[in-house]
């Protein structure tokens, strides 16, 4: 359940993040709130998927998958590209997620 909460996690922040891109600055209150009140559901579910996870572990994962979704939202949705060095770094943070979610450290 916990890497439910977790998965949950990411896709708010990452979803907020995208908001808060939208909203520039303070530009745009709406995506402004609706940024800030993703980030705050995606906290709740962070501190649901602690109950059952290491910190490290949790905190690792979230921050790691986070690039992933929001790279990929970036180059889809606001149009960012990126260099191949770029591409090649998140495929590294990809093989370390998985590598330290393969590696057994939770509660």
């Amino acid at each position: 359940m916990s890497y439910l909460y977790l998965l949950g996690t990411i896709l708010f922040e990452s979803i907020g993040v995208a908001l808060l891109n939208k909203s520039d600055g303070f530009s745009n209150g709406k995506y402004l709130f609706a940024g800030l009140l993703f980030f705050n559901i995606g906290m709740i579910a962070f501190a649901m998927a602690l109950k059952g996870m290491d910190m490290t572990i949790a905190n690792t994962t979230w921050a790691g998958a986070s690039i992933l979704i929001v790279a990929i939202l970036g180059y889809f949705f606001f149009n960012e590209r990126y260099q191949f060095t770029q591409y090649l770094y998140i495929c590294f943070v990809i093989i370390g997620l998985v590598g330290l979610n393969a590696s057994g450290l939770n509660k």
